[in-house]
């Protein structure tokens, strides 16, 4: 379930329901991406929490950012869950063991087309975006960390 239906039934979950490495994964991964429009889906049977709906990525890439915390909401789970330092490092850590040339087979399957942003260049723009930003990771995600 999309955690912002969740709000729109007037319905939370209790944050002992909620898988927190999973939550600690969607965590890093929208950190690293800079998602604007965060959104989460919940495995109401087992807590497991996904990030979805990646649209709203990469918009200005004229200039590399540094990352900043992205801690999508889930109603009636506190902000901490998944904070734990076992939950934050291994999420990381698969983070920057993503090389640069995965990065580049991964940029490289971009669907071709206007409707796809995705010209030569914005592509390229796309690799050094996540490249600068994996390499920063760990730092954001320590300000998360309990």
């Amino acid at each position: 379930m999309n955690a912002r239906d969740l709000n729109t039934l007037g319905a939370s979950l209790p944050s002992k329901g909620i898988d927190a490495p999973s939550r600690a994964r969607v965590v890093a991964f929208q950190t690293w991406l800079g998602i604007g429009d965060a959104q989460v889906l919940v495995r109401l049977t087992d807590g497991f929490v996904f990030s979805i709906d990646h649209g709203d990525a990469f918009g200005d890439l004229s200039v590399s950012t540094d990352p900043s915390l992205v801690v999508t909401d889930i109603p009636g789970v506190a902000s901490d869950v998944g904070g734990r330092r076992g939950d934050i490092s291994p999420a990381v850590a698969a983070i920057q063991a993503v090389t640069d040339r995965e990065l580049i087979e991964a940029v490289a399957q971009i669907p071709s087309g206007a409707a796809w942003r995705s010209e030569l260049t914005r592509r390229k723009n796309i690799v050094a975006y996540l490249a600068h930003r994996r390499d920063r990771l760990k730092e954001v995600m320590a300000t998360w960390a309990q």
